[in-house]
């Protein structure tokens, strides 16, 4: 199932979409068993985001190994 638009749309309780910090957006969603991430953050923070995806990346590689 492609949740991308479910992430993108998805407001807390006071109403609002929540924001990373840096000042961007991470969507991480799966379709045709396949994950798709895309970072959308300025540079300062960027690299720290993908570090971060790669650290997930490699905890869901363990866990179905």
């Amino acid at each position: 199932t492609d949740f991308r638009s479910t992430m993108i749309a998805k407001r807390d309780r006071t109403g609002r979409r929540s924001q990373q910090p840096g000042g961007g957006t991470t969507i991480i969603s799966t379709f045709d068993e396949q994950l798709s991430v895309e970072v959308h953050h300025p540079p300062s923070f960027r690299a720290e985001q993908l570090l971060r995806i790669a650290r997930i990346g490699a905890l869901l590689n363990e866990a179905t190994d």
